[in-house]
């Protein structure tokens, strides 16, 4: 992956969020909050809000970022086992995944064993949560600029055991 392809990935997530939040699969239900020009908004949070706050959230949100793993600066993931009172809120879904740092990735070769090995996981929690076979997982980068070698290194591997089991990025 040459480092003129970020932009490009980008553009992927944000194609892929739009099917996500669009599609007729994940719609759950027609969203009360969709304002007259057809935006559906959605939230991100590190830790989920609380049940109580849903119905909350419902009124101006059709969507939620739904951590698979522990969010950036946390060491626990507090959205587990959540999907069933969402889903019952009538909320869509936006599937995250904490990428590492860079500092945190050694080697090409290491880095690849690590993008193999968070989009396994990645996979596995979803399907755990029961998210249908399809859905998109997308990588939460937290650092910007360009991204060194090794980086593209764990991306490949991300992206390889994520396609073939129809899930994306």
């Amino acid at each position: 992956m040459r480092c003129n392809s970020v932009p490009q990935l980008l553009v992927l997530f944000l194609l892929a969020g739009a099917h996500l939040v669009l599609s007729r699969e994940v719609q759950i239900a027609k969203p009360e909050s969709r304002t007259q020009n057809g935006v559906h908004l959605g939230f991100d949070l590190n830790a989920y809000p609380g049940d109580a706050a849903l119905p909350v959230l419902r009124k101006t949100f059709s969507f939620g970022g739904y951590w698979l793993s522990a969010p950036p600066g946390t060491k626990q993931n507090t959205w587990v086992g959540k999907r069933q009172l969402m889903l019952s809120q009538k909320f869509g879904f936006l599937l995250l995944y904490n990428g590492p740092q860079s500092s945190e990735l050694k080697s090409p070769s290491q880095a690849a064993g690590r993008g193999t090995a968070d989009a396994a996981k990645a996979a596995a929690t979803a399907k755990k949560e029961g998210f249908p076979a399809h859905a998109i997982i997308f990588l939460d980068i937290e650092e910007g600029g360009r991204l060194p070698a090794k980086y593209h290194a764990y991306l490949r591997a991300w992206v390889d055991e994520l396609a073939p089991a129809g899930l994306l990025i």
